[in-house]
């Protein structure tokens, strides 16, 4: 490691994130890895002001650049750059009192961490926040390094692809507070210490820049490790969760009614329980998925804005496995404050938890994790594992997979199937009347995409077999929601009521489950949670929304999908249905404006309501072409009452009767910046 330039002063801490007992795990161990990587660099006799307070966390009394009385920078870290290019200022910090300001020009300027030890197959993560001082002009760059012999080289699983946007040199907003930025890494072998690299440079090779650095965080978890630690303890059977985005069921070939190529669901429903009718809670994805973490509706739980996150007060699947024993680890699609991130609040209760903005890094990542722990997973008598996967596919935008096989006729060529339809969906053009070829081919591109993800799946399959471990694994396969490609006239992609939207796809494969087996009553995958639990042999918490999928079915059964936000053109919707009788609310929900994602409210029940009533019969009118309310009144009005009582029930109506909703706990101001930047704001 580098010295420290003449004249510089230790001060700067790794951070943990904030320690809340019970809650992530990452904030449980972070401190026993700071301890040990990092001494603590207060003098002795040097005390803490009696009015001393940090948010990031709460317990630490020794965070980030909060050692008072000392300038300069960095405990244990390496500093390039000129003289005065690191200051510690107060005033100005995200949390506590103190951060560092990073200036120049010309060249950039790099902080670089301690060096911690590390075993091939660990999880690492890299967290810092950033502000840029001087009107967008600055660039950070955030990466995890690893030791291989003796050179330190960047570590990452993005292959030939770009690196993530998280750790791409990306430039800092000059409209927003502090920004995160992170990496993540499963350490691979021949590694055997890592360190965090910070960079910063300006906008251009000439401009000067001026950036605030606070709570930086490289934090490390051991599978191998946990397990060693935990030798003797009883052993669970392993969970794999493994969640599509945006999986029409239509497009699999496990459903009756579908129609695309997906072998591996297939052998996975021929060893276990498929659900022709499996509903989602919501039809877009940080509520559906918060949903199946906490088997409650998105009205209960709270994240069901695009700038709402999943509170700290919520009980997750990750926080009551960890509990009951289980190393948790999840591999999601999203950036640190995306859709699915830590910073939304998603990574509650997961020792491991990988995330990038890039599907196939995170695909490796799951990979890597499983080949490179392959001698501590394939052993029996070990503790339990969780492993929850995001697989993005066949989310737009649409690759087209067969290249050399599917070929478009139409005028668009071979554009980005999301500027087919995306884009005028977005604009509120309709894409029935684009040339039909074009959307054919997009249909065909969505398929191909399907195909792959599938493919993707079966090689985890195809791991756990191998190791032993297919047999005695507990294996649930879902989609957060499907997607609409025109079976309804004007109705496409999701974010819509429409059942291609709001069904989706439910495998259940469990020691002595009967095989082959198909189920048609209504189910929902809030039921995921208590059926995993069950199964695990831990105890369900009280107050679930969700029921075992192993109990006897009932055809009466009925389940709600609520889209509070994400509806076109800024009207949501709300949905019940007993699998066959379907009751939708068009514009049950409003935006102030339709372009402001960040508000909503449910409007279903005003006294001047704009809402739209309709009942589907799915037997007779799988695509709700026909509104069937004349044919059957009685049961119009029984579906009304049901969505009633939950609309009371959850606090949707907003009755002083009522319980309070779920907690709105906004994004960050940097993260909503992020949300802009790609078109969500």
């Amino acid at each position: 490691m580098l010295r420290l330039l003449a004249g510089m002063t230790l001060c700067l801490l790794l951070l943990a994130v904030p320690q809340v007992p019970g809650k992530c795990p990452w904030r449980e161990k972070s401190q026993e890895v700071t301890a040990e990587a990092v001494p603590s660099p207060a003098h002795s006799g040097e005390a803490l002001p009696s009015d001393f307070q940090s948010v990031f966390p709460p317990s630490n009394l020794n965070p980030s650049f909060e050692i008072p009385g000392v300038s300069g920078v960095a405990a244990n870290w390496s500093v390039t750059g000129p003289d005065g290019a690191f200051t510690l200022i107060s005033g100005n910090a995200r949390s506590g009192h103190y951060a560092v300001q990073a200036s120049g020009s010309g060249q950039p300027v790099t902080l670089v961490g301690e060096a911690l030890p590390v075993g091939a197959g660990d999880f690492a993560a890299a967290l810092a926040w950033f502000q840029s001082v001087e009107n967008g002009t600055s660039r950070v760059s955030l990466r995890i390094e690893g030791l291989r012999g003796k050179n330190w080289e960047r570590i990452d699983l993005s292959g030939d692809k770009a690196v993530s946007r998280e750790e791409l040199n990306l430039p800092l907003s000059a409209h927003a507070a502090w920004q995160p930025r992170s990496a993540c890494v499963v350490v691979p072998s021949g590694v055997e210490r890592i360190r965090l690299a910070l960079e910063i440079t300006g906008d251009s090779d000439r401009s000067a820049f001026s950036v605030r650095i606070d709570d930086a965080v490289l934090y490390v978890s051991s599978f191998r490790k946990t397990v060693a630690s935990a030798a003797g303890e009883p052993s669970r059977p392993d969970i794999l969760l493994a969640v599509a985005d945006a999986l029409s069921v239509y497009y699999t070939s496990t459903h009756p009614a579908g129609r695309g190529y997906t072998p591996n669901l297939q052998a996975l429903a021929a060893d276990g329980i498929s659900f022709d009718n499996a509903f989602t809670p919501a039809p877009w994805t940080r509520p559906a998925i918060a949903s199946i973490f906490t088997s409650l509706y998105p009205s209960q739980h709270g994240a069901e804005l695009v700038n709402s996150v999943l509170p700290d007060t919520a009980v997750t699947l990750g926080e009551v496995l960890h509990d009951a024993g289980y190393y948790t680890a999840g591999f999601a699609r999203t950036y640190y404050d995306g859709f699915l991130g830590p910073g939304t609040g998603m990574a509650q209760g997961f020792d491991l938890y990988y995330f990038s903005d890039d599907e196939d890094e995170v695909f490796r990542a799951a990979a890597a994790f499983l080949d490179e722990n392959r001698d501590v997973i394939a052993r029996p008598d070990r503790r339990g594992l969780f492993l929850f996967v995001h697989l993005f596919e066949p989310h737009s935008s649409y690759i087209n997979r067969f290249p050399g096989l599917i070929r478009n006729a139409g005028t668009l060529g071979d554009l980005m199937t999301n500027q087919i339809i995306d884009g005028l969906v977005e604009r509120g053009e309709n894409p029935d009347q684009t040339h039909r070829a074009d959307m054919d081919y997009a249909r065909a591109c969505y398929a191909s995409e399907v195909t792959f993800m599938d493919d993707r799946f079966g090689e985890l399959l195809f791991r756990l077999k191998h190791l032993g471990r297919y047999e005695k694994s507990v294996i649930i396969f879902t989609a957060d929601h499907g997607e609409s490609f025109g079976e309804r006239p004007m109705v496409w992609n999701h974010g819509n009521p429409h059942v291609t939207t709001t069904r989706v796809p439910l495998i259940l494969h469990a020691p002595d489950v009967d095989h082959g087996t198909r189920r048609t009553d209504p189910v929902s995958t809030l039921d995921i949670f208590p059926t995993m639990l069950g199964l695990a042999g831990v105890a369900v918490p009280e107050r679930l929304e969700g029921i075992s999928l192993l109990k006897e079915g009932d055809s009466r059964r009925l389940l709600v999908s609520e889209d509070k936000s994400r509806g076109i053109q800024g009207e949501g919707s709300i949905t019940i249905t007993d699998g066959r009788l379907k009751l939708t609310v068009w514009k049950a929900s409003r935006r102030e404006s339709a372009q402001d994602w960040t508000s909503s409210r449910w409007v279903l029940y005003d006294p001047i309501s704009p809402s739209v009533w309709e009942l589907a019969d799915l037997e007779a009118d799988p695509m709700e072409l026909l509104d069937a309310s004349t044919r059957f009144p009685e049961e119009r009005e029984r579906l009304k009452g049901a969505l009633k009582s939950h609309c009371e029930r959850t606090g949707i109506t907003g009755s002083a009767t009522a319980p309070p909703q779920g907690e709105q706990h906004p994004l960050s101001e940097g993260a909503q910046e992020d949300l802009r930047s790609i078109g969500y704001l």
